[in-house]
């Protein structure tokens, strides 16, 4: 479990999206470590509904599916590349990859 509590929130201070299993591919956590940044810093805004350089079209379907309990994407520019934070329909686990790895 991450914990939220530990910085400012996004979403109003509401959580949008319970995390459990949290999952971080290899490519994923090399370019964290690179750029020197906490995974859960990223699982943190994603559960708070600070989805990162979402498109729009993304970020509707984020909303939309925040009532079905459907997939969440998140993106956010890191380093050198981009991390997509994932969480699968039923938000049983969340995956932190890019976007070859997703």
């Amino acid at each position: 479990m991450v914990d939220f509590y530990s910085s400012p929130p996004f979403n109003g201070g509401h959580i949008a999206i319970p995390i459990n299993e949290v999952r971080i591919t290899p490519i994923a956590e090399q370019i964290l470590i690179d750029a020197g940044v906490d995974p859960s810093d990223l699982v943190r805004r994603h559960a708070f509904g600070d989805w990162g350089d979402t498109l729009p079209d993304q970020w509707q379907m984020n909303i939309d599916g925040l009532k079905r309990k459907d997939c969440i994407e998140s993106i956010y520019k890191v380093g050198r590349g981009e991390i997509w934070v994932i969480t699968d329909p039923g938000w049983k686990v969340t995956t932190i990859c890019t976007f070859i790895e997703r």
